[in-house]
Formats: structure tokens, C-alpha cells, sequence
């Protein structure tokens, strides 16, 4: 089996939602090696629609499934792991844990 990219682009429009949401509620994960992170979203099922809308304007980085989250009423949904978005977690997670970006003003 030949090996998948783990590259995704990234829009203007992903970009903005993706800086928004970090700032937010949801949250990357870096890959056990260290090379790749992906993107994580929880809500309230109350907030469905604006989840099938991130669903869907993250679609090429390969959501998997909105599921119900465990021991909660929410509903979240994880990208697969991708180099490009490396980048976003380096920027938002230092060694003290999660921070804002210096160039975010």
C-alpha cells in the first residue's frame, strides 16, 4: 500500500476559523513521534450546528466522524495527523503547556 501525505493545505479561511478556535475551545495534539499534530473540536450538542459547519469547512484535512464525546453530552470530531499542522501546535503549546502566540495581538 503506497504511503499517504501526511500534508494537508491550509486555506485563509481555515487558517482564521482554525487561529479562532485555538484561542477557544478546541485543541491540537502532537503525534507519539513528535512529527505531526492534529486538530481536535468539542461542543455541546447544543451547538451541533456550528460543529457540522467546522465539520465541514475542515473536511480536507480528513475529519473523522462528529461522535459523542465519553461521560459527556458533547459531540466532537479529531483530523488525522498532518506535518502542516505542526506548526499551529508549536505556536500554541510551549513548554509551560498551552499559550497564546506572541504574534497574536
Amino acid at each position: 500500500m503506497p504511503r499517504q501525505p501526511n500534508k494537508v493545505s491550509v486555506t485563509r479561511e481555515q487558517k482564521e476559523i482554525l487561529l479562532g478556535i485555538l484561542l477557544g475551545d478546541a485543541h491540537m495534539e502532537l503525534s507519539p513521534n513528535g512529527k505531526s499534530a492534529r486538530l481536535t473540536v468539542e461542543q455541546s450538542v447544543r451547538k451541533q450546528d456550528y460543529m457540522e459547519h467546522l465539520h465541514y469547512v475542515f473536511q480536507d484535512w480528513s475529519p473523522g466522524r462528529m461522535v459523542s464525546a465519553s461521560n459527556s453530552t458533547n459531540l466532537k470530531f479529531s483530523t488525522k495527523y498532518s506535518s502542516s499542522l505542526r506548526f499551529y501546535h508549536t505556536q500554541f503549546y510551549g513548554e509551560k503547556g498551552r499559550c497564546v502566540p506572541r504574534w497574536i495581538e
